[in-house]
Formats: C-alpha cells, structure tokens, sequence
C-alpha cells in the first residue's frame, strides 16, 4: 500500500529502484517540513567513521567542490559563510544560476539548506547525521517542487528522482571514500 500511495501522490514509477523496499530510493513521507505536499527524495549510506568525522568533512570549504560530479558542472560564483543559518552559496550548476540559503544547523546532527533562486519553484535539502555506535548514518532527504505545480511534478517529477538517485550514489560513495579514509589531510585536494 505505500508503495501504491507513493506513486499515486507522486506519479513517480518506483521500477527506477534498484530495491522497492529501499529507503534509499524513496521516501514514505509525502509532506514537506510545512505539512505542504511535496515530493520527497531520501538516501542514506552507512560510512565507517564517527558522525564528528562525518560532521567535519562537510564543514571543509572544499566539500562541495568534492562532492560535485563532473557533469553537470557546479561551480561556486559567490559563498558566504559555513553551515550555519544565514550562511548562503550563489552556484551555476550547467545553465542553471541557483542561490541557497543554510536555515537550519545542529552540530554533528543536521544542516538545512533551501533553494532561494533557481530552477525549483521550491527546493528543501536536510543533511541528517546519525550516530550508530562508531559509525554514522548520512541521509539526505530533499522535498521539492518543480514550476507549475502539482501536475507537472506528477508528469516529470520521476526525472528529478533519476537524477538524484544518480547524484547521491556518486555523492555518499565520494563521502564514504574521504571519511573512511581517517586523516584529515587526506580530504585536501
């Protein structure tokens, strides 16, 4: 039944996952922080290393930088600040000009960013840090809304879930590789 109900909220065909019963393919949540429905995107990985670690590796000025995939490339125009609230990041991602403000940040447990300008009519990203004895569970829960409402994100909502299973696959694999590393200076590039 949830699976059911995913898809008749969202329009999204679940055969994009790799395993239905996967939380890493699709959230159960269908509302945004607001109680707004929305769709809902969630990844989590595991990684071998202790949440401060974790924590830390995306607080170095260079993690986005670490993070991006080659293609589409995302470069930095303008950065104001770290995680913390008010801290914002002006970005071209392709053709795209995207500006984010940080809004929510708890140390070792989460940081928020939201989507001020750019191609989403609306775009929350929560980066979720959860210790599970010495290692921690990363999760990236992204609710978003693409312009012109609800039809147009049950016709190509599944679009924006491809690509974000592919990005967040290189991503955690990326986080894995510089945090279960163990040196610091080893996430220099």
């Amino acid at each position: 039944m949830r699976r059911g109900y995913w898809v008749a909220l969202t329009g999204i065909p679940l055969f994009l996952c790799t395993s239905l019963s996967s939380e890493a393919c699709f959230a159960a949540l269908p509302y945004g922080p607001a109680g707004e429905s929305m769709p809902t995107f969630v990844k989590s990985v595991l990684i071998k290393a202790p949440v401060e670690t974790v924590f830390r590796f995306h607080e170095q000025e260079d993690a986005l930088h670490l993070l991006s995939p080659a293609f589409p490339s995302v470069r930095v125009i303008r950065k104001h600040g770290g995680l913390e609230p008010g801290s914002s990041v002006e970005l071209r991602i392709g053709p795209f000009r995207w500006f984010a403000l940080h809004s929510a940040f708890e140390k070792n447990h989460l940081f928020e960013d939201r989507q001020i300008s750019g191609p989403f009519a609306e775009w929350i990203h929560r980066h979720e840090f959860q210790p599970v004895g010495n290692l921690t569970r990363l999760t990236d829960r992204i609710f978003y809304q693409l312009p012109g409402g609800t039809w147009v994100n049950r016709l190509f909502g599944w679009t924006v879930q491809f690509g974000l299973i592919q990005m967040f696959r290189r991503r955690h694999r990326a986080t894995k590789f510089f945090c279960e590393r163990g040196s610091d200076e080893t996430h220099r590039a």
